[in-house]
This record gives structure tokens, C-alpha cells and sequence, in this order.
């Protein structure tokens, strides 16, 4: 038997890589329209079809996760009967608004300690167990910075720029941060899978 999350992790790291190298551009347009704004005024067509394209992959990244998220407990179940997370539960945890700022951290701390308990995955579960503390917060920043941008609050006129620069920076750690939670959880599933006799994962 397969993992049915094999292809679908590698893709999604793909898709996340291109989230990153966008951002990384983003951050760039946005510091010259903070501090050279003339500049800025030559490159905006530029700087807009960078936006379009970020949002147009992450959308593809966001769709690319769920199906993940779904694989990757499905393969867990299929490991063990007992794992406390079903494919759909953890679906929940991140689609129901309000109850997903409590589920995202209940997906990835569940999987950290199940793999605290397994001695061969014990140092991954400890690593993802730190990092998800690191990327929870960034999470609510993330999410916080979002909201004031979406509703343009009063108290960032001015500061219009400068505040994009802070949450794209936060954003291209956040990302960063989850490119290493599923290379964590890819290699748990690895050692798991071999634990169970389940081949044909391979590590990025």
C-alpha cells in the first residue's frame, strides 16, 4: 500500500516555494514605494501583476493544503486506527471560522506529541512541537495585519506602504515556517510508513 500523501506534499512545497520567491519580490516593490517612491511610480504595473500572481498561487497553494491536510491524516488513520484526528475533523479544524484559531494549533500540537510517543519519530516530534509554537503566533499576526488591511483602518493612513512591507515580512516567514512543518511531517510519515511496511514516499 502507498501513502496518499506522496505527491500531493511534494507539490505543495513546490507551490509554497513560488509563494515565497512572490513575496520576496513583493517585499522588494514595497520598500521602494516606502522610500523611493518616484521609482515605485515606473514599476507599478509590474508591482500590481506580482500581486495578481501571488494571490492566484496562493489560492492554488490553499486548495493544494486542504487536499493535503486530507491525505496526511488519511495515511494516519491508515497507520493507526486510534490516531484522535479523522481526515474530515481536521478539515473542520481549519475550513469553521472562529473555531479554526483553536483547530490549527489542535492539528499540529496532536501530531507533535503522537510522534513524541513513537521512539522512532520522538526528535521530529520535539522539533515540530517548538516550531509550531513560532508559526501559531505568526498565524494570529498574520491574520490580525489581514484584517486591518481588508478593512482599511483608519489609524495605518499615512502608513499605508510601510504597513503592507511589516505584513508581507511576517507573511514570507509564515511561509517559511510551514515549508518546514510539512518537510517535518513528511519525514514523520516517512519513519511511520516504514514502521507499517508502507513505501513509495520520497523526501524533497
Amino acid at each position: 500500500m502507498s501513502l496518499r500523501s506522496h505527491r500531493v506534499s511534494k507539490l505543495l512545497i513546490v507551490l509554497l516555494k513560488v509563494v515565497i520567491a512572490l513575496t520576496c519580490v513583493s517585499i522588494v516593490t514595497t520598500f521602494i514605494a516606502v522610500f523611493f517612491e518616484q521609482i515605485y511610480l515606473k514599476i507599478m504595473k509590474f508591482d500590481a501583476l506580482i500581486d495578481i500572481s501571488t494571490a492566484l498561487i496562493f489560492v492554488i497553494a490553499s486548495i493544494m493544503y486542504l487536499v493535503w491536510l486530507f491525505k496526511i491524516h488519511r495515511d494516519l488513520k491508515d497507520m493507526d486506527f486510534n490516531y484522535s484526528i479523522t481526515a474530515g475533523g481536521a478539515l473542520a479544524r481549519v475550513l469553521v471560522p472562529i473555531y479554526n484559531i483553536w483547530g490549527i494549533w489542535n492539528i499540529y500540537s496532536t501530531m507533535a506529541r503522537y510522534l513524541v510517543n513513537d521512539l522512532n519519530t520522538k526528535s521530529i516530534g520535539l522539533r515540530l512541537k517548538k516550531i509550531i509554537i513560532f508559526y501559531y503566533i505568526l498565524e494570529l499576526i498574520s491574520r490580525l495585519s489581514g484584517q486591518l488591511l481588508f478593512w482599511d483602518i483608519t489609524f495605518i493612513d499615512g502608513y499605508y506602504y510601510e504597513f503592507y512591507l511589516i505584513s508581507y515580512i511576517v507573511d514570507l516567514i509564515l511561509v517559511v515556517f510551514y515549508v518546514q512543518i510539512v518537510r517535518i511531517v513528511m519525514k514523520s510519515i516517512k519513519a511511520l510508513s516504514e514502521e507499517n511496511g508502507i513505501s513509495d514516499l520520497n523526501i524533497m
